[in-house]
């Protein structure tokens, strides 16, 4: 049995069509290719929101239908799932599997409960709701938003107090869900954009305690460029979910997807800020995938917008498909000084009608700089 947990509103208006709006006699497709008609992501959901219309599918436990002694995930972790897919813009289809006689186990029984109760008090946060206008919150959380509204799930409050970086939107007010007490909230600035500072509710939910802000207008977000600090190695890895994407290109995540994808415009290119602690010459590896048929491309990889001498460059040559992701040394930058730089891809021919699917950037620091 399939219980599609938070239909989406907003489906048919990122779609352009209203094909996609839910109807029970017309046929759907979700197969990946030219007559897709949404994506479908089996048993995980996105890093960030994708630039289509998509629903993530889910078991309960850890297989589809019933198994006896299946191991079933949690309320918890469940209704953060459901808050985790919405807030990103998707559907949530949830699977429960009934036994032989027809009836579900005592476990889907008590989860099914939970996830109602929290639903109860808190599902005008949920149904009926968008995406969240933010890339990353400096909370542990999510939000969706229904209008000049704005629904902050918080699932751990701050210790230093929970703060909402980049709302240009006037607060008109901010309210538990739950008990409807209003909570004192003040304007600040953080890392130099306008941020707003929200009171601690007397009650928090273990689960999720959700915030409801009455904006003075539908929220208009400024956040800052996200910046790449490199790992306890060294290493700056530079991820597709992390990438800011010019052009017609797109995220896509799912189904053997973590990669930018639909690059099909040479114009398109992504690039990444990304902070360097040491100096030394940095090796520059990539990680793609191209199904055979559309290989042939070649691009660039630059470190600042004009280069500034640093650049390597590849051709790109077919792997098994479009999800089979291969890694390759191109080269390296060198004499890398400390501070703040932009890493470009950049593709400078496209001879078969796409460029890749580019998963990572990987920057490896060698021998020191300085020379």
């Amino acid at each position: 049995m399939l219980l599609p947990i938070a239909q989406r509103a907003d489906h048919a208006a990122a779609s352009g069509s209203s094909f996609h709006e839910p109807q029970c006699d017309l046929p759907v497709n979700t197969d990946a290719g030219r007559f897709e008609n949404y994506r479908t992501p089996e048993q995980e959901v996105p890093d960030k929101p994708l630039p289509y219309v998509w629903e993530t599918c889910m078991t309960m436990g850890d297989q589809w239908s019933f198994r006896p002694g299946d191991q079933y995930k949690s309320t918890h972790r469940l209704i953060h799932l459901l808050v985790d897919v919405v807030g990103k813009g998707g559907n949530f289809l949830l699977n429960v599997g009934p036994t032989e006689l027809g009836e579900f186990p005592e476990p889907i029984n008590e989860r099914l409960a939970g996830m109602g109760k929290w639903l109860a008090a808190n599902g005008r946060a949920i149904y009926g709701t968008t995406k969240s206008p933010w890339r990353r919150l400096t909370f542990d959380g999510r939000c969706t938003v229904k209008g000049s509204r704005v629904y902050l799930h918080v699932f751990r409050w701050p210790d230093d107090g929970l703060e909402l970086a980049g709302l240009l939107t006037p607060v008109r007010s901010a309210r538990a869900l739950v008990t409807g007490r209003t909570l004192p909230c003040s304007r600040t600035v953080a890392d130099g954009v306008p941020a707003v500072r929200i009171s601690k509710p007397d009650t928090l939910d273990p689960i999720a305690t959700v915030v409801e802000l009455q904006l003075a207008g539908p929220p208009r977000v400024e956040e800052p460029e996200p910046v790449i600090k490199p790992t306890s190695s060294g290493t700056i890895l530079l991820r597709a979910a992390d990438a800011a994407v010019h052009g017609s290109a797109q995220y896509e995540s799912g189904n053997g997807h973590d990669n930018i994808g639909f690059w099909t415009n040479v114009s398109d290119y992504v690039t990444w800020r990304m902070e360097v602690t040491e100096r030394a010459d940095y090796q520059v590896a990539l990680t793609y995938a191209c199904q055979p048929g559309a290989e042939g491309s070649e691009f660039h990889i630059t470190l600042g917008m004009r280069g500034g001498g640093n650049t390597v460059t590849g051709k790109i040559e077919p792997t098994a498909s479009w999800t089979d992701f291969r890694t390759v040394v191109l080269g390296e930058f060198s004499d890398i000084k400390p501070g703040l730089h932009t890493v470009t891809v950049r593709a400078t021919s496209m001879p078969n009608g796409a460029v890749m699917n580019l998963k990572e950037v990987r920057i490896t620091p060698g021998r020191s700089g300085g020379r």
